[in-house]
């Protein structure tokens, strides 16, 4: 949690220097004063203007003797990360330092995807040298940064008819982070996978090895140099030292942010499950000490943080993709290899986040994939539709309801030939629905250790 205390100075004051508002009271006592003229025997314009005149007096006199918000001390604690889903308390804390009781009222601007519940706290009581603590809630529904503020404090007059207003900038954020559901699906795949001895290759290197492996009965092949004469001269026989390699192999993600995965499956964005995938198998690989790195691109590269081990690194994959929303670009496949080509000369497993959609929007993946398969192992992974399946599946009973599954069946299979396309150029192809993504991406992953095909 933060806090951000609003000080008593002018400096990010919003808004005129003395700006009013008027309070339920003053419609209250206009209203009544329309009924004035049919009990005072005077023309009605008169006594309505009198009337009227006498509100408007009522009102100046709140303004000029109540007191100013800059006189109150408050205080607001959000917190500095949310979870989109999850709810979280903000807390505002206001401070009376006059000997008056005062009614208040207190409206923190939050953005409209933070769900924030009150929006506004009204007629808030402050005892003379009290304080009152203003609890809401947020629930996130977007992942990003989401602007809290601008902050402004109504204090009522004595008479409770008007009252004065300031409004101070005092911009705060939350970094809302994705809800990861992969991620616990993933590391159940990986709980599964450590059953059977899985993890980095090592291959023995003989006469330059780097790591001591072990002692054994020297081979007529075997390098002069590693000759152990230290064990040779007690065992009285020749022995060699094997020395092993290890050689962590590298995990590339590169996550498409273009306008192919502009859409939506299940009411949320591609985006966000290719970043719950993305998310999951750096941390699944992080935990076999491959390195892992991460690019996003559209019509060029956008982002890239290079390949690196340790346990830390899945978190730093999120950060590199945190602010990543779709745009309406083009996918460049050609540019945004190339660049990754120039960065990695040795062999590494490259997964490819995107959407597989009809042979026409698909070409330009095709033509481009060679120039990585030349070199490195690629995986093709994309959101499939539920909805569209469960259309494609079902039994129409009116006429529109032909066309539309005729439709859901036209897309699958243009999924399908992608696939099988992509397949026949040698990648991997991981189709799933959302909430299997990252489970499968784990699975293919610890299949290609299993095999060791990097």
């Amino acid at each position: 949690m933060s806090d951000r205390p609003v000080p008593a100075g002018r400096d990010d004051l919003l808004g005129p220097r003395i700006p009013i508002f008027l309070t339920p009271r003053a419609a209250a006592v206009a209203a009544g004063a329309a009924f004035v003229p049919a009990l005072v025997p005077a023309p009605a314009w008169a006594v309505l203007t009198a009337a009227l005149l006498a509100v408007a007096g009522l009102a100046i006199a709140d303004v000029l003797t109540g007191t100013d918000p800059l006189a109150l001390a408050v205080t607001r604690a959000i917190p500095e990360v949310g979870v989109v889903g999850r709810t979280d308390e903000v807390g505002l804390s206001v401070t009376n330092p006059t000997g008056r009781r005062l009614v208040i009222g207190v409206h923190d601007a939050s953005a409209p995807s933070l769900e924030r519940s009150p929006r506004r706290h009204h007629e808030v009581v402050l005892p003379p040298h009290g304080t009152r603590s203003l609890q809401s809630v947020i629930t996130p529904t977007r992942r990003g940064r989401r602007a809290v503020g601008p902050l402004t404090v109504r204090v009522a007059g004595p008479l409770g008819v008007a009252g004065r207003q300031r409004t101070w900038a005092r911009p705060g954020t939350v970094k809302v982070h994705p809800n990861l559901p992969g991620r616990r699906a993933a590391l159940a795949s990986l709980r599964n996978a450590q059953r059977q001895p899985v993890g980095s290759r090592t291959t023995r290197l003989r006469g330059h090895g780097t790591t001591f492996d072990s002692l054994r009965e020297y081979h007529p092949d075997d390098p002069y140099r590693q000759i152990n004469w230290l064990a040779t001269a007690r065992v009285g026989s020749p022995i060699t030292t094997v020395f092993t390699e290890e050689r962590n192999q590298q995990v590339v993600i590169l996550l498409d942010s273009s306008r192919v995965c502009a859409g939506s499956v299940g009411g949320v964005p591609r985006v966000e499950w290719s970043i719950d995938a993305a998310v999951a198998l750096a941390d699944v690989a992080a935990r076999f000490n491959d390195h892992v790195g991460v690019a996003t691109f559209d019509d060029h590269l956008r982002s890239y943080v290079a390949p690196r081990p340790g346990r830390r690194q899945a978190a730093r994959v999120l950060d590199a993709i945190f602010d990543v929303e779709p745009s309406l670009r083009a996918p460049a496949y050609r540019s945004a290899f190339a660049s990754l080509l120039a960065r990695h000369r040795r062999r590494s497993l490259l997964v490819l986040l995107t959407d597989l959609v009809d042979d026409a929007a698909m070409a330009p993946l095709i033509q481009a994939l060679p120039v990585l398969l030349g070199r490195h192992l690629v995986t093709v992974a994309a959101v499939r539709d539920g909805d569209v399946e469960r259309q494609a599946r079902a039994l129409p009973d009116q006429p529109e309801q032909v066309y539309a599954k005729t439709a859901a069946a036209a897309v699958l299979e243009a999924r399908q030939a992608s696939a099988r396309r992509l397949r026949r150029l040698g990648a991997h192809v991981v189709d799933e629905p959302p909430t299997r993504l990252a489970a499968a991406l784990a699975e293919d992953y610890i299949a290609i250790k299993r095999a060791g095909s990097l």
